[in-house]
């Protein structure tokens, strides 16, 4: 392990991998992480690595496995990420390709931030990692997804429609809190437990939308929230299988 420095990142550099540890590069309309380092391919953006800083864009390369805790915390000129998919394992890596977590408060704070297409090989995003993201209307889980983390989007106030995705069981607290521009919840029969402040201050109007007898009714029952049983996938052109064993028309 020994630090090392480029125009735009402090980083450390490990047997296999390399981590970015410090963004340097100044205000920029876009920043790219690279595939590699010296060689080595950049595995890990680490804890407060961009925080605060005046970035715009980031494109986030498909070597990346992990964003640490607060990486991109309160960037708040940051309007655009995207990540790059791969389906095969980069050559001789330990881990697989792609982005697999998304630390606590990851995007945190990130007002001006509109546009994500989360990776399909995302499996975890930890508490808080997209709240206080004012201007994001949309964000779609891919079902790789086995764990979304509490307050994960807390605050979001332009966010207009929330998928579940299928390998989740849990939707935790505060989840949409304060979400005040919610209409629709989609909701499937793999969730077997939602916490009772998930859906705190978002509008009386939002329909969860779920399977007959589910959890998603009780809550909606229980929090006096409109529900309607899903006949079909809600059409947000991205691959989803969670309605798969619902009720059809």
């Amino acid at each position: 392990l020994y630090p090392s420095t480029n125009d735009d990142f402090y980083y450390e550099v490990f047997d296999t991998y390399i981590a970015i540890t410090q963004y340097i590069g100044g205000a920029k309309e876009r920043v790219v992480i690279p595939d590699t380092l010296e060689g080595k391919p950049v595995y890990v953006i680490a804890t407060k690595a961009f925080r605060k800083s005046e970035v715009q864009m980031v494109e986030i390369s498909k070597n990346v496995h992990s964003i640490e805790d607060s990486a991109f915390e309160r960037c708040q000129l940051l309007q655009k990420v995207t990540f790059t998919n791969v389906i095969e394992p980069v050559n001789d890596a330990p881990r697989g390709a792609g982005v697999v977590k998304i630390g606590e408060n990851a995007f945190s704070g990130c007002i001006a931030l509109s546009d994500i297409i989360l990776p399909d090989s995302l499996q975890i995003i930890k508490s808080g990692a997209f709240s206080g993201c004012r201007s994001l209307k949309e964000i779609i889980f891919p079902d790789s997804i086995t764990s979304l983390g509490s307050s994960l989007l807390y605050g979001c106030i332009s966010l207009e429609q929330v998928t579940i995705p299928p390998m989740v069981t849990r939707i935790p607290g505060s989840f949409c809190d304060n979400c005040t521009s919610l209409t629709d919840v989609y909701i499937g029969a793999t969730v077997t437990e939602i916490a009772s402040s998930a859906f705190n201050s978002v509008p009386q109007t939002v329909t969860i939308h779920g399977t007959p007898t589910s959890v998603a009714a009780e809550y909606a029952s229980t929090h006096f929230l409109k529900f309607e049983v899903v006949v079909s996938s809600p059409d947000n052109g991205h691959k989803n299988h969670i309605w798969e064993n619902n009720v059809k028309e």
